[in-house]
């Protein structure tokens, strides 16, 4: 933990380390990780407790970003892994959008939550096979 880390004095990142910076409330939270990712030029990753964090801490960020920083979640499912159900067709596409984008960001906030970090995910068949069609 970092107990005295600032809004103005983020804590140095280390390629490779995860480094907690808590207690911030989430707007301190998404002001510290925009403002983070500013000064680096580097991708911060959010991990949120569930899928409504990430959606709040979303919406903070993208209140604080610009188009120097761009902001991207990657939803949940929402759809246990054994359920005989169906995820929405529009959350497909926003986890299908999230990782076409992902390879080419290389600063911004990544906004995930923590049941999704544990997923595995087909990279290199995504790559391979995606088709990005533009208005």
């Amino acid at each position: 933990m970092v107990p005295n880390a600032t809004l103005n004095q983020p804590p140095e990142p280390t390629h490779g380390r995860s480094i907690p910076w808590n207690p911030l409330p989430d707007a301190g939270l998404a002001l510290a990780s925009i403002q983070l990712s500013r000064q680096t030029g580097a991708l911060v990753l959010l991990c949120a407790r569930d899928e409504q964090h990430a959606y709040q801490l979303e919406a903070t960020c993208r209140f604080f970003a610009d188009d120097d920083c761009p902001v991207l979640h990657f939803p949940d499912m929402e759809i246990l892994p054994y359920d005989a159900l169906s995820p929405l067709p529009e959350v497909v596409s926003e986890r299908l959008a999230a990782l076409a984008r992902s390879p080419t960001l290389r600063t911004g906030v990544v906004i995930v939550g923590a049941d999704n970090l544990l997923q595995r995910l087909p990279h290199t068949l995504l790559k391979r096979r995606a088709l990005n069609i533009q208005r």
